[in-house]
């Protein structure tokens, strides 16, 4: 016997006029984790940032049952042809309409809820939805690293409906200069370099002018980490806690190619053929002084999407993305509460006292190697021309058979 589909919210509201849903969307369509009833409307809650803006994003899409706009896959797609030091703008702007139903006391809502037929109804004279407007705006990373950072306005990252256009648009990316990105209803596609004195969270001020001639003022934050020239790179690892005897850092490819299971050749988003990429350190016994591995012992990371556990502290520190949502409230990184792979070694003995198996195993004459799953960029070898660095893969999450691979080469 064939099963019903589940009801949506749609079915529900069947017998409810909706012409009043102009803009196409219904936000209970979708869970509300962004709280969009809310922002720019609650004190303190008006600053975006890029995983801020994505779940925004998402959810308008998702409530207007995924015909508006893009969805989060087709977003990052946009973004991985982005060069390193590029951070597009994200631009949400858009209408969305809100069931006028309360659960608590129906008759002081448009909307009343049949429990038995799982079907909503109108009450005469009450509109059954009500309307609000949100603009999110957002750079579209969540950090960078470098002399300066290169801002983008493009139109492909202008998230508009048709109610309420933005008609001028200035920003003042915390450099103290107002730049206009949008006039006459016109986004002024360019790119836009701020050179940043200092690492730390850049806070971007945007002005907004709507058609009607009302405004807002909206705010997004960025990291950035001052370094010389572009830093991110799958090699770049500290050079180990003093403490944790010699080291050494490397970084390989595996030799033997792997393609996920999604390998349909006519299917434009088919898994890429790459060879995986892992960084490693190697902590040396303590009575191995060559710096050669004699006794090897591998700890892997896990399952671990982002890359967000670093294997020690300052390989942390030293990532943009990482210290960006790893930081104390002066800005400096917050060591207490992350969780390094080294970290993870600690367990109490019989005793009590804490021990590191990474120490306890250098003691008893093993050179210990921890082995990272990064995220990196490589060249997809489905491609029948070469094209350096093509697809992003998020090694942490990625398939174990093509990490394995990378393994079996050290």
């Amino acid at each position: 016997m064939s099963q019903n589909p589940e009801a949506t919210l749609d079915d529900a509201l069947q017998n409810v006029n909706q012409s009043t849903v102009t803009s196409g969307i219904i936000y209970e369509r979708t869970m509300q984790l962004a709280n969009l009833y809310n922002f720019n409307r609650e004190e303190g809650f008006n600053t975006a940032n890029y995983k801020y803006f994505r779940q925004a994003l998402l959810e308008m899409h998702n409530a207007s049952n995924k015909n508006l706009f893009v969805n989060i896959d087709q977003l990052d797609g946009q973004l991985e042809q982005e060069a390193q030091n590029i951070v597009p703008i994200g631009i949400l702007n858009t209408d969305f309409q809100l069931l006028n139903y309360n659960m608590d006391n129906e008759t002081l809502g448009g909307l009343l809820y049949n429990e038995d037929t799982k079907r909503f109804s109108q009450i005469n004279g009450r509109p059954p939805f009500y309307t609000l407007h949100t603009t999110v705006i957002a750079p579209l990373k969540k950090a960078v690293e470098g002399n300066n950072v290169t801002y983008k306005l493009n139109i492909n990252y202008l998230f508009q409906n048709q109610q309420q256009k933005i008609k001028t648009l200035s920003a003042d990316f915390g450099d103290g200069v107002n730049r206009t990105l949008i006039t006459n209803q016109q986004l002024i596609s360019q790119n836009i370099t701020v050179p940043y004195a200092t690492s730390g969270v850049k806070t971007a001020t945007y002005q907004v002018t709507y058609e009607d001639n009302s405004s807002l003022t909206t705010y997004s934050t960025l990291y950035f980490k001052k370094t010389q020239g572009l830093q991110k790179s799958i090699g770049l690892l500290c050079a180990g806690t003093q403490g944790l005897g010699t080291t050494k850092n490397d970084t390989l490819q595996a030799d033997i190619s792997f393609q996920g299971y999604n390998n349909d050749p006519s299917d434009p988003n088919r898994d890429p053929t790459i060879k995986a990429k892992i960084q490693y350190r190697t902590y040396f016994a303590n009575s191995n002084s060559s710096g050669v591995v004699n006794s090897p012992i591998i700890i892997l990371d896990g399952f671990d999407p982002g890359d967000k556990r670093k294997i020690e502290d300052c390989d942390c520190e030293n990532d943009a993305d990482c210290l960006s949502v790893n930081l104390n409230s002066d800005g400096s990184f917050n060591g207490d509460d992350y969780r390094s792979i080294v970290d993870l070694q600690n367990y109490q003995d019989n005793l009590g006292f804490t021990q590191n198996v990474l120490n306890s195993l250098r003691e008893r004459g093993f050179d210990v190697i921890i082995v990272n799953f990064p995220t990196y960029k490589t060249d997809d070898l489905n491609t029948p021309e070469v094209i350096l660095d093509e697809v992003e893969i998020d090694g942490g999450a990625y398939y174990i058979e093509s990490n394995a691979f990378a393994l079996v080469k050290l």
